[in-house]
């Protein structure tokens, strides 16, 4: 059974990758996107009267080269942004293997204006322990 974690911590410098203090290599792409919810308040018109943008984040998505003894980074590890001088939280990650080039390492990662996290700490992560399951009750 997996271990549920509860978001809250790696590092993105110019031209290399960190993740909780292990260098992977060169990054070849990366996008870093501002997001958020949205939601209009109509008005007895048909338009808006008010419309509220909430829950600010960052989307982040980089492709890195990685060495082949290196372990993939975990859901929920640490990553810096450096360019925003923010810490996000590692959401996915996925080897890419091309036949004859480098190993390569995707990576998605997300920061939340309101959880916060500076560069080098980042929020609090805490891994719940996994839930049993519960037997059906017995027809006696």
């Amino acid at each position: 059974m997996s271990q549920v974690k509860v978001i809250g911590n790696a590092n993105l410098v110019f031209g290399t990758v960190e993740v909780a203090g292990s260098v992977f290599g060169q990054v070849e792409s990366a996008s870093i996107e501002l997001t958020g919810d949205e939601e209009g308040v109509p008005d007895d018109m048909g338009g808006f009267q008010s419309y509220i943008l909430s829950n600010d984040h960052y989307k982040i998505s980089l492709t890195a080269i990685f060495p082949s003894g290196t372990a993939i980074p975990g859901r929920g590890d640490r990553i810096d942004i450096t360019v925003l001088n923010v810490a996000a939280t590692i959401t996915g990650a996925k080897l890419v293997y091309e036949r004859g080039k480098a190993r390569k390492i995707e990576i998605t990662a997300a920061h939340w204006v309101s959880i916060g996290g500076a560069l080098g700490v980042g929020p609090t992560v805490t891994t719940l322990p996994a839930v049993p399951a519960v037997p059906p009750p017995s027809e006696d």
